[in-house]
C-alpha cells in the first residue's frame, strides 16, 4: 500500500479481481499470504460452476460463493481452510453439484452423512488404514459430523439468511443426520509429561517457547501461532486478540502473568512482526508453503509447523496428548489451584460458563483434597478413641 507499512495484494484469476490487505509489513510474509489467496481462488472457481438459468442458486454455486467469502477473512486459518475445501467438494460430489439448494432437504443430507459413515480412515496420503484385524479403520462421528452436515449447514444458512435463497426446512438433530459422540475429551499433560516433552533434545527454539507460553495462556493454536507483538500491551499487562465463539470471531483480552511475561521479554527484539520464531537449521522449500527458506534465516513458526513438531515430540514420547489438550491443561490447572470456574471460564474466553462446567466440572481441586486429608484425620481421631474404649473395657 503506497504511504503506509501495510502490504496489500491484488491479482485476477479468470475473469474475477482480487484485491485485500494481506495486514503483515514482511514482503516475504506478503508474497506468502497472496500466493495462498491466489490458491483460495482457484479453488473456489473450480467449485463456483453457473447457476442453472431462472432455477435458483446450485449446490456447487453456493459452496463456491462461501468459500470465496471464507478465503477473503483476513483471519483465516490455511491449513484448516484447505481441509474444508476437500471437504466441500466430497460434500458437493456426494449430493449433486447441480441440485438446487431450494431442493435440498433432510433425507439428502441423511444419505450423504451415511455415504461418509462408509468410509474408513485414511493418512496424508490418501492410503486407507487397517485395523489389527486387516479391516479398514472406521471414521469416528465426531469427524463424520465435522466433515459433513456442520460444513453444509454453515452453506445453508447463509444461503437463506444472507442470499436470500428459498430452502426447505432440515432436521438438523435427527438422528440420521446428527451422529452420537463420545463424551468430551477430558486429556490434560501431566506434570511430569510436561517435564519430559522441555527436557526432550528435540525441544526447539521458538516452538518451544510458543508450548510453554500457551500451557500458562491457554489460547487456541491459530492464536498462540500467530501473536504478534502488536496485540501485547506491557503496560497493562494484557494480550488481545479475536478467537472463535458460537457466533463467529469476538475479541478476546488474558491478563500476562509473571511466568508470560519472562517468556515474552525473553522473544523479544528477535522479529519485528511476530513473538514465535525459529532459526532455519537448513536451505529448503517448505512443502506447505512453497516458501524458500534458508539456513540461518529467523522466520515466524506457523500452524502447520507447530503442529508437526509437537506431534512429532510427543508421539517420540509415547504421549496421548493433543495440542488442544495444552489449552484444556490451563483450564484444568486453574480450576484445580483455584476451585474458580468462572475465573477459567473468564481466562479461556468460554462465551458461557455452562461450556467450562461441562468440560471441567469433573476436577477434583486442591480445597477437595485439603477435604479429605481433613476427613481422614478425623477418622483417624474416632478410631483412636474407639480403640481406647475397647482396650479401657468401657464396651461390654
Amino acid at each position: 500500500m503506497p504511504g503506509t507499512e501495510i502490504y496489500e495484494y491484488r491479482f485476477q484469476v479468470g475473469s474475477r479481481r482480487y484485491r485485500a490487505s494481506t495486514g503483515v509489513t514482511s514482503e516475504r510474509e506478503a508474497l506468502r499470504i497472496e500466493r495462498a489467496a491466489k490458491e483460495a481462488a482457484k479453488r473456489e472457481q473450480i467449485l463456483h460452476g453457473k447457476q442453472p438459468s431462472g432455477q435458483g442458486m446450485a449446490l456447487k454455486s453456493a459452496v463456491g460463493k462461501y468459500l470465496h467469502i471464507q478465503a477473503q477473512k483476513s483471519h483465516i486459518n490455511q491449513a484448516t481452510f484447505n481441509v474444508e475445501v476437500e471437504a466441500f467438494k466430497w460434500i458437493v460430489a456426494t449430493i449433486g453439484p447441480d441440485v438446487l439448494m431450494s431442493d435440498l432437504d433432510t433425507e439428502m443430507v441423511a444419505r450423504m452423512v451415511a455415504e461418509k459413515g462408509k468410509r474408513g480412515r485414511t493418512n496424508s496420503q490418501g492410503k486407507v488404514l487397517l485395523d489389527a484385524d486387516g479391516k479398514p479403520q472406521p471414521l469416528s462421528n465426531s469427524y463424520v459430523n465435522r466433515y459433513t452436515w456442520r460444513l453444509l449447514k454453515r452453506v445453508y444458512l447463509a444461503a437463506r439468511d444472507e442470499w436470500g435463497v428459498p430452502v426447505k426446512p432440515i432436521k438438523w438433530s435427527s438422528d440420521r443426520i446428527f451422529l452420537a459422540e463420545n463424551s468430551a475429551r477430558k486429556r490434560e499433560i501431566k506434570f511430569e509429561e510436561e517435564h519430559q516433552i522441555i527436557a526432550d533434545k528435540n525441544f526447539r527454539e521458538g516452538y518451544g517457547s510458543a508450548f510453554k507460553f500457551n500451557l500458562l495462556a491457554g489460547m487456541r493454536k491459530e492464536n498462540f501461532t500467530n501473536l504478534q507483538w502488536s496485540q501485547i500491551d506491557f503496560g497493562h499487562r494484557e494480550i488481545h486478540f479475536n478467537m472463535k465463539g458460537r457466533k463467529g470471531r469476538k475479541s478476546h483480552t488474558i491478563k500476562i502473568d509473571d511466568e508470560m511475561l519472562a517468556i515474552l521479554v525473553a522473544e523479544r527484539g528477535k522479529h519485528p512482526v511476530y513473538v514465535f520464531t525459529y532459526i532455519c537449521q537448513r536451505t529448503r522449500k517448505n512443502p506447505k508453503t512453497g516458501v524458500e527458506e534458508v539456513k540461518g534465516e529467523r522466520r515466524p513458526i506457523t500452524y502447520s509447523g507447530f503442529t508437526s513438531w509437537y506431534r512429532k515430540l510427543v508421539g517420540r514420547l509415547g504421549f496421548d496428548v493433543t495440542i488442544h489438550d495444552i489449552r484444556r491443561t490451563t483450564g484444568s490447572r486453574i480450576v484445580r489451584s483455584t476451585g474458580n470456574l468462572k475465573a477459567a471460564s473468564g481466562h479461556l474466553g468460554h462465551s458461557d460458563i455452562t461450556i467450562t462446567a461441562k468440560h471441567y466440572a469433573h476436577i477434583q481441586t486442591d480445597e477437595m483434597l485439603a477435604i479429605l486429608n481433613k476427613r481422614n484425620d478425623g477418622t483417624k481421631d474416632a478410631k483412636e478413641a474407639l480403640t481406647k474404649l475397647f482396650d479401657a473395657g468401657g464396651v461390654a
